[in-house]
């Protein structure tokens, strides 16, 4: 989800907290488990957060341009 929440504009930033949220709960539930993936669960965080930064400038963005 966090790959997506790059590339797909508006709906991305739903994507990305989508990606934060789930990326966390596996996360946790390797942690609890003893389980690998971490740094699956990691880079998914890292790309959700991403994606959610790019979609807030391109909105902010748009706004901006559209009020001049």
């Amino acid at each position: 989800m966090g790959f997506f929440s790059v590339f797909i504009p508006f709906i991305g930033i739903i994507l990305g907290i989508f990606g934060v949220v789930f990326a966390r709960k596996a996360s946790r539930e390797m942690d609890n488990n003893h389980q690998s993936g971490r740094g699956l669960a990691t880079a998914g965080i890292v790309c959700s957060g991403i994606g959610i930064f790019i979609q807030i400038l391109t909105i902010v963005g748009y706004i901006t341009f559209a009020a001049v």
